[in-house]
């Protein structure tokens, strides 16, 4: 549209002044063959007296040219001889010595000043027939108008067609980076266009090519890392084999058992594709429950009260691999025994979401956590990694959720995540499998549970 935008403004500012020249050339001509004309009977009209009316009459119907329509004869004393041709101003300006031209229904008009043989002035009037060069103009025009109408429809048709090869690369270009966005490293063009646009893809596929590599050296490493921890862990469970106590040793194998697991899905993890689109959907109060069940032997051991409270009869599915959900229950409840003295209470909530989704809230009367920007990755005021909170927060807003860091009543901390539920057309025909490893009530109390420890809504 700009393109035929530029091209109409510019051939309509040399299309109006063509068309004038075009139709000023022609009058010109008309112009012309008149005074010729006039001319010579002005010559002959010179040699008549004024007063022999029939003689300068005769002269003005005589060799006429072809082309001539009227001629008249205006003598000062107001006569008029000849065809009809009204005494203008034309006329008049012809009795001051100067020829003059008007442009009538039947033609073109000259007049030019002329003396009759006694000395008295006259115009001598001839009206050409333009029809010829009217037609002439018309068609000119009609050319200029064509130009100015076509031209601009060409010019669109033409930048459409060469802005297609400029925008076609480009789109390309911007549905792979969509798709690189997406982290499919695998993304690529073919460059094609004009050369800054060539460079541009080649420079893309580059950038992808080494995405795809730092990508894969970094899957790797952690396979290797996860790999090579398998040795400590074999000397570990030898150990452990070893104890006199065998309760204790049932206890540290379980617990072993649970890092060979951990490693394992690390390793599986890293060995994935980059892009997936398969979803699982979880069970919020199942895998929180199991993962309670697991770190109450260490809450047995430092003496701490860990309450669990949910709807009863409720199943609130989350749109979250299990093995994933499990490592975020994990990461919350750590922080708890890692930054809380021993004996300090635990508190875990699961409540399902009417939006969909169900909310998990794990708190504890410990001094609370002093800074929200632990959650960035890597980030920690105690002295570790800082990775358990950005995972949990990485996870829930994969599904959808977020996560929210404040205090509770009594200053401890509280952290709250809300997970994302499955899409509807899963969720309506969806059946989950397995029971909660506890009794479907708002009380969970372990056959383990020590006096100290306190259930309660």
């Amino acid at each position: 549209m700009l393109g035929a935008l530029t091209t109409l403004i510019t051939l309509a500012a040399v299309a109006g002044p063509l068309a004038v020249y075009a139709r000023h050339v022609f009058l010109e001509e008309a112009d012309r063959v008149a005074t010729a004309q006039a001319l010579v009977l002005g010559s002959m009209v010179a040699e008549d007296d004024s007063r022999n009316e029939a003689q300068v009459l005769a002269h003005v119907q005589r060799d006429r040219h072809q082309d001539v329509v009227v001629t008249a004869i205006f003598l000062e004393s107001g006569q008029k001889l000849g065809g009809p041709l009204p005494r203008g101003k034309a006329v008049e300006a012809a009795f001051h010595g100067h020829k003059a031209a008007e442009t009538l229904e039947s033609g073109r008009a000259v007049y030019v000043p002329a003396r009759t043989s006694d000395g008295q002035k006259a115009v001598v009037g001839v009206v050409v027939d333009t029809t010829d060069e009217s037609a002439a103009i018309i068609r000119v025009w009609s050319g200029i108008a064509a130009a100015v109408l076509i031209l601009p429809a060409f010019a669109a048709l033409l930048a459409a067609r060469l802005g297609r090869a400029v925008t076609r690369p480009l789109d390309q270009l911007a549905s792979a980076a969509a798709r690189l966005e997406r982290s499919d490293s695998q993304a690529r063009v073919i460059p094609a266009g004009p050369s800054e646009v060539l460079r541009l893809g080649r420079a893309f596929n580059s950038l992808g090519a080494r995405i795809d590599q730092l990508i894969t050296a970094e899957r790797e490493a952690v396979a290797d890392l996860s790999h090579r921890m398998r040795t400590p862990i074999a000397v570990l469970t030898l150990q452990a084999e070893g104890l006199d106590d065998s309760t204790a040793s049932q206890r540290l194998l379980a617990t072993i058992r649970q890092l060979e697991a951990e490693l394992r899905q690390v390793i599986e993890q890293a060995r994935k594709p980059t892009v997936t689109t398969d979803g699982e959907v979880s069970v919020l109060e199942e895998v929180v429950a199991d993962r309670i069940a697991f770190w109450g032997a260490l809450a047995d051991e430092q003496l701490r009260p860990y309450f669990y409270t949910y709807e009863p009869g409720a199943r609130s599915p989350v749109w979250i691999q299990r093995n994933d959900l499990a490592a975020a229950v994990d990461a919350l409840l750590e922080n708890v025994f890692a930054h809380t003295p021993d004996g300090t209470p635990m508190r875990v909530r699961v409540k399902g979401r009417h939006a969909g989704g169900a909310s998990l809230t794990v708190e504890d009367d410990g001094p609370g956590i002093p800074d929200g920007s632990v959650v960035e990755r890597g980030r920690s005021t105690r002295g570790s990694s800082g990775l358990g909170l950005d995972i949990v927060r990485r996870l829930a807003q994969s599904s959808g959720g977020r996560l929210r860091i404040g205090r509770n009543l009594k200053d401890g901390a509280r952290v709250t995540v809300h997970f994302g539920g499955p899409p509807v057309n899963l969720t309506d025909h969806t059946s989950f499998s397995g029971n909660l490893p506890i009794p479907k009530t708002s009380k969970y109390e372990p056959q383990s549970a020590r006096e100290l420890r306190r259930w309660h809504m």
